[in-house]
């Protein structure tokens, strides 16, 4: 029986500067990322962009930081 291997991928260097918001995902090169974001952690999760990563550590910024609090998830993609 074959198993299947999860994707890993990390998330650093988290934080508000200027420009907007900043983290870096690294991840296994040549795989993509879908970055989603919520104002409410119960509320619905809305795709706000997919990242190609060329290289181990990708930044994402996300300029549009005027809510009072903003939630971010990312996914690997296969």
């Amino acid at each position: 029986m074959e198993q299947a291997s999860l994707a890993s991928f990390s998330a650093g260097s988290v934080g508000m500067g200027v420009g907007g918001f900043h983290v870096s995902i690294t991840g296994n090169t040549g795989h993509g990322f879908e970055v989603y974001t919520t104002t409410n952690l119960s509320g619905s999760w809305q795709l706000l962009t997919t990242l190609s990563n060329v290289a181990p550590t990708i930044l994402f910024t996300d300029p549009s930081t005027n809510s009072a609090q903003r939630f971010y998830k990312a996914r690997q993609l296969p």
